[in-house]
């Protein structure tokens, strides 16, 4: 079987390829983090355009009712965004006019074999007396994550923040922990859950100190905590120098409470929900079950920077407990671990007959694309409203110089695409009060409700809520494919 692992490794790399391919060029496919990617996208277009205050905060052209007139995201500083503007800016001045998005998306799948190769690269540290086919399976279980698949074709930076991660992970176990500081402290700049997996290793250092006695790991661990000051530096600059919103007068600050919360982190039944969420989410179940058949394979054995690794892990999504309210990307760090772990179930598969590793193999591919597949929502009406968007336009006496939206599906996608100043909310933030507070004290012209089919009660409600007003009437209400679009304007 081993002289499979290596042609099976470069076929599975185009197989990937070729399912991802049909969600390369639509410009934001995720449903589940559509919102996230429309405030990156944003962020960029502001970038090209020029359109900053200072250096380091794009304008955009959509806000909460709650937040403030810069981008109100502070999870990254935005490297990932000022490549993307810059090869933009780039290829410009040598009259090319390429699309953002598929810049993004183009440096993402870099981000996809530059973790693939941290992956490969640490089985080979893991095991430098193995078969050498073992750094190729770690390789495979890369290709074959879903969560990696996923966001290596999002307009995000999370995939540069895990390949970073996987590589200082990489060069703490080969004894390089300089070049791990470093690694961590710029993947903490893409997004700063990695100061996360900072704390892990950092955590792993002590450890090492207090078992060893050695000053020189207790450097380590220093060094790794200075390695993520930029990250912090920026995120406590962001907050300071938010300035307020004129309707609600609402401080940047203001939104960071998660930051600071403990509640429900003593609650022991959260601690499991959280653990199962975390290594299962992300993965399949498939996959996480060969994950842990390989932990339970070194359980007498597990390297102690993995236990670190999963404390840290576990630890961040905790910190946004309220109602166990969370999102896929909080566990992303997580898995890192699984990952390693599937490789090990893997390579323990292949010992125990002829059968099982090609099995696992094709259960892992099947249910992995169908499973992107399944997580990659398209929403093709978007297409069809921003064509339609100057014929709607005939029905005011002037251009909306700003609007409402209030979308049951993603809040800036539209704003985004018509390129429109405008207040945006999700159906559950479009109370009356608020509805008020903008209708009377913001220059709104025009509201958009942006929901799902003609079905929903919701979205009537919230009409009838912004016609209750009195200052309203519908100009249009359209049903599409899979989404309903009521614009209403202005009484004259």
């Amino acid at each position: 079987m081993s002289r499979f692992i290596r042609p099976l490794f470069w076929f599975l790399v185009v197989l990937t390829f070729f399912s991802l391919l049909s969600h390369f060029l639509i410009p934001i496919i995720n449903y589940g983090q559509i919102g996230k990617e429309t405030f990156v996208a944003e962020m960029i277009r502001s970038f090209i355009n020029g359109e900053t205050v200072g250096f380091l905060f794009p304008i955009r052209h959509f806000l909460e009712p709650h937040h403030i007139d810069l981008i109100p995201w502070a999870e990254e500083f935005p490297i990932f965004h000022l490549i993307i503007a810059g090869i933009h800016k780039l290829l410009a001045l040598i009259s090319i006019d390429a699309n953002p998005i598929i810049l993004s998306k183009t440096l993402n799948i870099g981000a996809f074999a530059t973790l693939i190769a941290g992956f490969f690269s640490i089985g080979k540290t893991l095991f430098p007396k193995g078969d050498s086919n073992t750094p190729w399976i770690f390789a495979v279980s890369a290709v074959l994550f879903p969560a990696f698949q996923l966001y290596s074709i999002e307009v995000m930076p999370d995939l540069w923040m895990l390949a970073l991660c996987v590589w200082a992970i990489q060069k703490t176990l080969a004894g390089k922990h300089f070049n791990a500081a470093v690694l961590i402290g710029l993947a903490a700049l893409f997004k700063y859950y990695a100061a996360f997996t900072a704390f892990g290793i950092g955590l792993y250092h002590l450890y090492r100190w207090i078992k060893t006695k050695s000053s020189k790991e207790f450097l380590n661990a220093f060094t790794i905590a200075l390695s993520i000051i930029p990250c912090v530096a920026f995120i406590i600059y962001f907050i300071k120098a938010g300035i307020p919103n004129p309707i609600t007068e609402y401080r940047a600050s203001d939104g960071h409470g998660h930051l600071s919360s403990t509640h429900g982190i003593l609650e022991i039944k959260k601690w499991g929900r959280v653990g199962l969420w975390l290594f299962v989410k992300n993965s399949t179940i498939f996959g996480s079950l060969l994950a842990g058949f390989g932990l339970y394979q070194i359980r007498k054995s597990i390297h102690p920077l993995f236990i670190t690794l999963m404390i840290g892990w576990f630890l961040f999504p905790l910190t946004f407990i309220e109602s166990f309210i969370v999102h896929d990307y909080y566990g992303l760090q997580a898995s890192i671990g699984t990952t390693i772990f599937m490789a090990i179930g893997l390579i323990e598969l292949s010992k125990k007959g002829k059968i099982f590793f090609p099995s696992a193999i094709a259960v892992l591919t099947v249910w992995g694309i169908f499973s992107v597949q399944g997580m990659t929502k398209p929403i093709t009406d978007f297409d069809r409203i921003v064509e339609g968007y100057p014929k709607l336009l005939e029905k005011f006496t002037s251009p909306p110089k700003r609007a409402f939206v209030i979308s049951g599906i993603s809040k800036p996608v539209i704003p985004h695409l018509l390129k429109l100043d405008s207040w945006i909310a999700s159906y559950a933030e479009a109370d009356q009060e608020t509805i008020n507070k903008i209708m009377i004290n913001a220059t709104v012209e025009m509201v958009m409700i942006h929901g799902f089919t003609s079905q929903d009660p919701e979205t009537d409600q919230i009409k009838l809520k912004l016609e209750s007003t009195g200052l309203l009437e519908v100009a249009e209400d359209r049903q599409y494919e899979t989404t309903r679009l009521i614009v209403l304007k202005r009484k004259s």
